[in-house]
């Protein structure tokens, strides 16, 4: 009987030791994690941001119009070296934009929560509104939110400098 007492009483000892090693070696194993995934989760938001960017300027090149203006919320603004345009009129722009041979460089994004902030560097031969633009690289950033499980654009700058005719 004592045995079995003695027993009893190792077996306990040892399952709570075991769950308190369990427990250290998890909450260790959680703080190493979290040391890991700072550079990956990063790259990860830059990809996605990155992916976001792409579509949309597959969006312009196909001038699938049914795809813009999905993507584009109601919200919209943009600025552009010529001026200022909502949903509606950057739509209109988009339809007569040409963008040939584009390539995006230099993505950075930031995010939190619903909300991604891309920056970018677009080097593309186009014009808008008639008006041919260098083919330099310029400066862009598109901003983007998750709205009812979908990403809407919401905001874009352009600086890319007019060419004067």
């Amino acid at each position: 009987m004592k045995l079995k007492k003695i027993l009893f009483i190792l077996f306990f000892l040892a399952l709570g030791l075991n769950i308190t090693l369990e427990a250290r070696l998890s909450t260790r194993i959680k703080y190493m994690n979290s040391l890991i995934p700072f550079k990956e989760e990063k790259e990860l938001k830059t990809q996605f941001g990155e992916k976001l960017v792409n579509n949309l300027f597959k969006y312009i090149e196909e001038k699938d119009s049914e795809e813009l203006r999905n993507i584009i919320s109601p919200a919209f603004q943009s600025i552009h070296m010529d001026g200022a345009r909502n949903k509606a009129q950057e739509l209109e722009l988009l339809k007569h934009l040409a963008p040939k041979f584009y390539k995006i460089n230099d993505v950075k994004t930031t995010s939190v929560n619903n909300l991604y902030i891309v920056t970018y560097e677009v080097t593309a031969e186009q014009s808008i509104n008639g008006k041919r633009i260098k083919k330099n690289k310029s400066p862009r950033i598109s901003v983007f939110i998750k709205k009812d499980n979908s990403w809407k654009w919401v905001a874009h700058a352009n600086m890319a400098p007019l060419k004067k005719n």
